[in-house]
């Protein structure tokens, strides 16, 4: 398995994005949230999805060119259509107009319409956090054509899209608050990262095509199956809210339309903490409840109580130490782009 810096990485994408025809300030972006998302332990949303946009810029589903344009924007309000231009670049600019809507009137409501996958939330909702802010993202999802992804609840076949959901708020002292998380019972990244693994599915993950459980990924990657919703009906009730939000409130489609453009409809939010009590005193008190949770003792089947966040900033100091493992198979898909588009490998990661 080969093991790659932050750096190589970084320097790996920027060149494929640039080669693929970004502009430079659109291949920095491209090549840092693949890197982070990689960094943060989140491997379903880093280098196994490139192939996947090389092949939509080829064909036209991406235009690295695009720039994103203000539909509408009101006193704590906008629409963004992102002109099917990379997802991480609509998500960041939605982001950052969001915060700023929020420093202006305490909240913001932001909707993205005709955009491409944005990748891991965890990102957008950490800049928030990063100012101080409350962040919260949500997104309809699934492929070109409808279909969806995601049975409903005592389903037999896909309807709703996986349809994450993130929040991050701010700390003190602690760790902050970080949680990014899909609706299905497993992100459909998570069953593309096994089959590259060569590892079959734990049960309960999906369901193959006569809608009987089942444990190879290729029944729901090849084959049309479905992923199950996490939490019986409580994550069907969540994803039907998140394809609302998402889908019908952005104007952007649901998943299950034959005339669904892939991507994601998106919805961010931003809170002020300040408009409601004084950020250290949200800061203080959150550290209290942090530290309190963490000296709950844990049962027989974990080693500490952690909190939605921990894990991906633990990974983060790992792998900029040891490096990133890259499945296979992954590797084997991105070389072969590399060489496709005339760069040099040994070059790239000298």
């Amino acid at each position: 398995m080969p093991v790659l810096t932050a750096g190589q990485l970084k320097k790996l994408t920027w060149a494929v994005f640039k080669k693929l025809g970004a502009p430079v300030e659109v291949a920095e972006i491209m090549s840092n949230y693949t890197v982070d998302s990689h960094l943060y332990g989140h491997d379903t949303h880093g280098l196994i999805s490139i192939p996947r946009y090389a092949n939509d810029v080829r064909v036209g589903r991406i235009d690295p060119h695009a720039r994103v344009e203000v539909l509408r924007r009101g006193p704590a309000t906008a629409l963004l259509d992102g002109k099917r231009g990379f997802g991480y670049v609509t998500a960041t600019k939605a982001m950052e107009i969001a915060i700023e809507i929020a420093k202006q009137e305490g909240v913001s409501t932001v909707g993205v319409t005709n955009c491409n996958h944005i990748g891991m939330l965890w990102g957008y909702v950490k800049t928030a956090v990063d100012q101080g802010l409350i962040g919260i993202v949500l997104c309809n999802s699934g492929p070109e054509g409808g279909g969806g992804l995601t049975a409903p609840y005592g389903g037999t076949r896909s309807f709703l899209g996986a349809n994450p959901v993130a929040w991050g708020l701010p700390a003190g002292e602690m760790t902050p608050l970080i949680m990014d998380m899909s609706t299905s019972i497993v992100a459909a990244g998570k069953v593309s990262l096994a089959r590259d693994k060569g590892e079959r599915l734990p049960e309960g993950w999906i369901l193959d095509t006569d809608g009987r459980p089942t444990t190879d990924p290729d029944d729901l990657l090849e084959r049309g199956g479905a992923l199950l919703p996490f939490g019986g009906h409580k994550g069907y009730s969540l994803g039907l809210l998140v394809e609302m939000l998402g889908g019908i409130l952005t104007g952007y489609g649901c998943a299950y339309s034959s005339d669904f453009a892939g991507g994601n409809g998106t919805l961010m939010m931003v809170i002020q903490i300040d408009r409601f009590v004084p950020l250290e005193q949200f800061r203080r008190q959150a550290d209290d409840l942090l530290r309190e949770i963490k000296k709950v003792p844990p049962g027989p089947q974990a080693s500490e109580i952690l909190y939605p966040g921990e894990l991906e900033f633990r990974a983060r100091k790992i792998r900029e130490r040891e490096g990133i493992d890259i499945p296979v198979r992954t590797w084997n898909r991105v070389t072969e782009l590399v060489s496709e588009l005339g760069l040099g490998l040994e070059e790239l990661l000298a």
